[in-house]
């Protein structure tokens, strides 16, 4: 565990079936996939397996009094694609808020919360579009949930395991197809 800019500690990321994700929403999407796999809402998924190239980097002269070389480098510009999922015609039956690129697959970058300022995802996403013709979905797993299911393991408390306040709304996969 490090320490923050500001002098606090950071946070130490979540850990889910051996894998490191980034953040708590990453492993609940995750889980929603392998959900998704089982019920046959999707044909596969990949987590963290791409890398795009956005930008090449690029060389600035500048005078040797700045830097001694005589050029700043300015580095690429790359993207992480945090979910690839190939959805089966049953995903459209439970939502119709994810675009489709015309590979098949369905491109995804979860959040935790959006309030309209993510101004770097923005950026990258319109670049995705305009470099590879990719559209990036943005999910937020809270509302993502509500429009189709809650992954049985997911929003549950660490100690009791029970259904945490903000996900009392959301219904299983299962009460989803037992009517409750």
């Amino acid at each position: 565990m490090g320490w923050c800019k500001y002098g606090g500690k950071r946070k130490s990321k979540p850990v889910y079936n051996s894998i490191t994700f980034d953040s708590e929403e990453e492993v609940e999407f995750y889980m929603w996939c392998e959900e998704a796999l089982l019920y046959n809402v999707i044909d596969e998924f990949q987590f963290h397996n791409e890398v795009f190239k956005l930008i090449d980097k690029s060389v600035v002269k500048c005078s040797k009094s700045i830097r001694k070389q005589g050029f700043l480098t300015l580095q690429d510009v790359e993207y992480e694609l945090d979910f690839k999922i190939k959805p089966c015609d049953k995903l459209y039956e439970i939502t119709d808020k994810l675009i489709r690129s015309y590979n098949g697959f369905i491109y995804i970058d979860t959040k935790g919360d959006y309030k309209g300022n993510d101004v770097v995802f923005s950026i990258k996403q319109k670049l995705m579009w305009k470099s590879y013709n990719l559209y990036v979905n943005r999910v937020v797993p809270l509302k993502f949930f509500k429009q189709t299911w809650r992954p049985k393991e997911a929003g549950l408390t660490k100690v009791k395991r029970e259904v945490q306040s903000k996900y009392k709304s959301t219904k299983t996969y299962e009460e989803l197809q037992n009517g409750l």
